[in-house]
């Protein structure tokens, strides 16, 4: 019998031992990168993650809090206590992430969140990754969020962008054509090699040549991204681009196809999950004539509002409060150009209030009850058009749900503009919907 087979049979017979070795390859890590307080906290970790087989989640959860408190950069640490908590109830949840924050308004929104209807609850997967970004924004802060939790979002690294690679003729050195040859922006990120980094640059570059043919509204001539944040930028045609502006361009690009935009009055935009608000940023670039309306949950929607409140300072922002039922709060909402809401305050939004409903990435992550909630609040508050983009076929293992394209609660009285598989992205398909028969002009104030 040799070694691996000897391994194999001790691991069957003592299935524990497996997290001990992993706990010592934890530890040996550790020893060789810095002092006693990363043992420390990778000791938390392995004894935490005893509690949990022994049904003490307090204890665990006691014990994982306090490896954070020691390392907060620990990556093992942030998917056990996410993993954690996405067992527990959402309010139970939010109890818990609250002493990890610093910020009052994120607490504020986690504890306002956690009083709202069950409905609006974060999912199961949600949960799981709120927790998750929650602890990584601990470790990097807001300054390094696109190196972080951006990959949480819609930014594909490696591995996970093969397939778009290859549609974009990555493969077959589609690359090489570009003059001059696409160059990552500073440093590559941890783990990466040095080839990895100038096939990401390339990756983006082919990506935005892709985006440019489509972009018949000039989105991406008045774009670039932003430093703040420290993202994977790549310099490509004399300014700094990403995945980021590539995609929202091609989603803006699609959402307005079925937009009259002659009227004087601004464009209201309403985006569900919007992440760090990129698509916001990449309208409120390229349009003067729009407002914003953002509904998420934290720790995205505090991350959103400190991004766009950042980069656009001379804009009328509408920050998060629990509550917009005052008349005077009412009146801010209706002339800010950028609002921030928890999901639960779209009931506060009047019916045929907004002109384009888009959302990206985001029913799969949901509950099927939640799905349909939330096309009963588009249909109520949309008087324009309402553009999807989703997988076409989504599995959600955290709450265990499946959804596929023909099983979008769409209604009947709506009127499809198109449904058609992504140009890149191919395992997502997007659809455009015309909500209401009146457009922009039969809306109401709000």
């Amino acid at each position: 019998m040799n070694g691996v087979a000897v391994l194999r049979e001790f691991l069957r017979r003592f299935p524990r031992a497996y997290d001990l070795l992993r706990y010592l390859r934890i530890l040996a890590e550790a020893a060789g990168r810095i002092d006693g307080k990363r043992l420390r906290a990778a000791t938390c970790l392995h004894v935490g993650r005893g509690f949990v087989r022994k049904g003490d989640r307090s204890g665990a959860l006691r014990l994982f809090r306090k490896g954070l408190d020691l390392d907060p950069g620990l990556n093992p640490l942030h998917a056990d206590l996410a993993e954690l908590l996405q067992r527990d109830s959402f309010g139970d949840a939010a109890m818990s992430l609250s002493g990890l924050v610093d910020a009052p308004e994120l607490r504020t929104m986690l504890a306002d969140l956690a009083q709202a209807p069950v409905l609006y609850h974060p999912s199961k997967f949600w949960t799981f990754f709120a927790t998750l970004n929650i602890c990584q924004l601990r470790a990097s802060g807001l300054a390094n969020f696109k190196q972080t939790v951006n990959q949480n979002y819609f930014n594909w690294v490696l591995n996970s962008m093969r397939d778009q690679w290859d549609i974009l003729g990555g493969g077959q050195g589609a690359w090489a054509g570009l003059d001059p040859p696409p160059v990552p922006h500073g440093r590559k990120p941890k783990g990466w090699t040095r080839s990895q980094w100038i096939q990401y640059g390339r990756f983006v570059a082919l990506l935005w040549e892709a985006a440019r043919s489509q972009d018949r509204l000039g989105v991406l001539a008045r774009l670039e991204e932003p430093l703040l944040g420290n993202p994977m930028a790549v310099r490509h045609r004399g300014r700094l681009i990403s995945q980021d502006l590539c995609n929202s361009s091609m989603e803006i690009n699609a959402a307005f196809e079925g937009i009259d935009r002659s009227s004087p009055r601004p464009l209201r935009v309403a985006e569900l999950g919007a992440g760090y608000g990129r698509i916001a940023f990449a309208l409120l670039k390229a349009f003067t004539d729009v407002q914003i309306i953002i509904l998420d949950i934290p720790p995205a929607l505090h991350l959103a509002q400190w991004y766009l409140a950042t980069l656009f300072p001379n804009r009328r922002v509408f920050r998060y409060r629990p509550a917009i039922s005052s008349g005077e709060a009412r009146s801010e909402l209706e002339a800010a150009e950028i609002a921030f809401l928890a999901p639960h305050q779209v009931e506060q939004l009047p019916d045929k209030g907004v002109d384009v409903f888009l959302t990206v990435s985001t029913f799969p992550e949901m509950t099927p009850a939640q799905v349909e909630m939330w096309f009963s609040h588009i249909d109520r508050v949309c008087r324009g058009v309402f553009y999807f983009k989703q997988w076409i076929e989504g599995t959600n293992t955290y709450d265990g749900t499946r959804m596929s394209r023909e099983t979008y609660p769409v209604r009947p009285h709506w009127a499809r503009v198109f449904d058609r598989v992504c140009p890149v992205q191919t395992r997502y398909f997007e659809a455009l919907c015309r909500v209401g028969p009146g457009g922009r002009e039969a809306g109401a104030s709000l």
